[in-house]
């Protein structure tokens, strides 16, 4: 499974996170980022992550509503977190989306606890190929950690060490072979590895292990 190659989108991690759990709870994802300045998918997006309603969103929102809509769910995340302020995401702004889905992620999904179980149990099935990370950037730049992950989870139907030199379209492909979701794109891996993408895509090995 891949959002951006199913619906010809832009190819991008973080329009894949979005998607991949707009899509877990039943409600429409995005095509581009610029779907944010709709009025319904950041409130969606923050109800689903907070598990809590926002009061005040308006249903199917237009023009000046789809504005406020927006920025009551900016304040509704400031009143969790005081540390996040709503002043710094513009939602025009492809950067600043990226930037506050990072922020959601960081805040309220990969918790330090999480973050900790996850390195945790990637070493548990790394160290059967002889293999340990330390971190979740570096470590996972060449994507044969990823391969490892994907040997274990499908019993070993995806071969391990990988033939040849991987790239995102052949690691995709073993993503597939082993019935597992992928939202990794060219923007999080090899040399432009992201760490809350590798995070999400770690998140997804694990729900299926």
């Amino acid at each position: 499974f891949d959002s951006s190659d199913i619906l010809d989108l832009p190819k991008d991690s973080y329009i894949n996170i979005v998607n991949n759990i707009m899509e877990a709870n039943n409600l429409k994802g995005i095509r581009f980022f610029s779907d944010f300045e709709l009025g319904t998918i950041l409130p969606n997006l923050v109800q689903v992550i907070l598990k809590e309603k926002i009061p005040d969103i308006i249903e199917n929102p237009q023009d000046h509503d789809q504005l406020m809509n927006n920025m009551n769910a900016l304040y509704f995340i400031n009143q969790k977190d005081s540390s996040i302020n709503p002043r710094h995401f513009i939602l025009s702004k492809q950067d600043d989306i990226k930037d506050l889905i990072r922020v959601l992620l960081k805040k309220f999904i990969f918790t330090d606890d999480i973050i900790n179980q996850i390195k945790k149990n990637s070493n548990s099935i790394l160290h059967q190929f002889n293999r340990k990370i330390n971190n979740l950037n570096k470590d996972w730049s060449d994507g044969t950690n990823f391969v490892a992950l994907l040997s274990f989870l499908s019993n070993g139907a995806v071969k391990y060490p990988p033939n040849g030199i991987l790239n995102v379209e052949k690691l995709k492909d073993l993503f597939v072979k082993a019935n597992c979701q992928s939202i990794i794109e060219e923007d999080s891996l090899f040399d432009n590895v992201d760490e809350y993408s590798i995070l999400y895509q770690l998140k997804l090995i694990f729900n299926e292990i």
